[in-house]
């Protein structure tokens, strides 16, 4: 019988000298070709975003007023991911769970490179840790384009009544969260001057993004990591290897 400190989360203790491991997501054909299937996909939201028939976040939300200096439309590509495959950090301990990791890592890589690459895309905000080993801004260091972080600050949140971490106990006060982080990211993004902008945020907050912006006339491409056939979920490991995933299906708040 297995001892159950045996089974390692997601989001488990790693060995301390792994601590400062990096993938390096090389990328494959593979991945490049089934990234490349769910992309043609891209100009409508897709249905299994909305899987629960729910209209809980965009629908009932207010409309926001733009912001008078930012009256030109904008296109906004707005990829809902899971946040374990933006980290640079090696977050598998065993070697087959590595190996998934880095291999997910790879496709949605290789996907956010197309999409920069084929749409001329000028700014990444990214919905990232305070540090800046992440994602988001290793592809704009690597295309030469503006890089902003998106995440509402704590003290931010603060003064906005949200208190971090006490907001994700509930569900009521989780939406009500996510709405005051989606005003933030919003308000962020539009203060800066540029055409072409890539979103990275967590894929709760894909619909309502979407809705603040095309409540500005932006045009808005929405993309879900659920979509992709390179995506299987957050490894979930023993000490065998990967026993099964992680995959966050809910629509938002």
């Amino acid at each position: 019988m297995k001892d159950e400190d045996a089974t390692m989360s997601r989001r488990g203790r790693r060995p301390q000298a792994r601590s400062a491991d990096r993938c390096e997501y090389s990328g494959s054909e593979e991945a490049v070709r089934l990234g490349r299937q769910a992309v043609a996909s891209r100009g409508r939201l897709h249905r299994e975003c909305d899987h629960t028939g729910r209209a809980d976040y965009g629908e009932d939300r207010p409309v926001v007023p733009c912001r008078a200096d930012s009256t030109e439309m904008n296109i906004v590509h707005i990829f809902g991911l899971d946040h374990f495959h933006q980290s640079l950090e090696t977050r598998c301990i065993t070697v087959a769970g590595i190996a998934d990791e880095q291999q997910q890592k790879a496709g949605l890589t290789d996907t956010l490179r197309q999409i920069i690459a084929e749409n001329n895309v000028t700014l990444i905000a990214a919905e990232a840790e305070p540090d800046l080993r992440c994602l988001g801004h290793r592809l704009a260091q690597e295309h030469g384009i503006g890089y902003i972080n998106i995440t509402m600050p704590v003290a931010e949140r603060e003064k906005h009544g949200v208190r971090t971490p006490d907001y994700d106990r509930h569900e009521d006060s989780r939406r009500a969260a996510y709405k005051v982080f989606e005003q933030y990211m919003f308000e962020q993004i539009k203060s800066r001057d540029e055409k072409t902008i890539l979103v990275m945020c967590g894929r709760r907050h894909l619909r309502g993004l979407q809705a603040l912006f095309s409540a500005c006339g932006d045009d808005v491409r929405p993309y879900d990591i659920n979509d992709y056939l390179w995506y299987r979920g957050i490894p979930k490991e023993d000490t065998e290897g990967v026993v099964g995933y992680d995959r966050d299906n809910a629509v938002g708040a």
